[in-house]
């Protein structure tokens, strides 16, 4: 795949073939003053058991103690429009936090994206919900994924 924006998620072919990263909107009329569902589902797809942090809790690209951050982009620009809503505190994982996903196992969550971003206005964007775990920051076991994994756009109609 190939995005000629610096802004758009670009997947390797190692990252594309290890984990994958499904997001969908539960949410039917997706509004400003309400809760917009997220469901979050992340599959090993190698043939091998990986180490991730199911976890899965959400924070920002350029936060600590989160596996899961979102960006918003308009669809015209690839400008990213989605701020941080709230300022969190949160502990890193403790090691029961990492398991191993076996070839085809998914671990899942959801969340509400408005409880977590805001957007300056309704209408018609692209969301991406990003998997990583192995932040710096972080004691984190050796064998652990690394990377980011990113979920296809998908279009994120919201209305006032």
């Amino acid at each position: 795949m190939s995005n000629p924006s610096p802004s758009k998620p670009k997947n390797n072919g190692s990252v594309m073939a290890i984990l994958d990263v499904k997001a969908r909107i539960l949410t039917q009329s997706v509004r400003l003053s309400q809760p917009c569902n997220v469901e979050v589902r992340l599959t090993n797809q190698s043939r091998d058991a990986l180490l991730i942090n199911r976890r899965l809790a959400v924070g920002y690209r350029h936060s600590h103690a989160r596996e899961l951050f979102v960006e918003v982009f308009e669809p015209e620009s690839g400008k990213i429009v989605s701020q941080p809503a709230l300022l969190y505190h949160r502990d890193f994982s403790p090691p029961d936090d990492y398991v191993r996903l076996a070839p085809g196992q998914s671990v899942a969550t959801s969340f509400d994206l408005f409880e977590w971003y805001t957007l300056s206005s309704a209408g018609n964007f692209e969301l991406v919900v990003y998997y990583q775990a192995d932040e710096p920051l972080a004691a984190r076991p050796a064998e652990l994924v690394v990377g980011t994994y990113a979920s296809e756009r998908m279009a994120l109609r919201v209305i006032r």
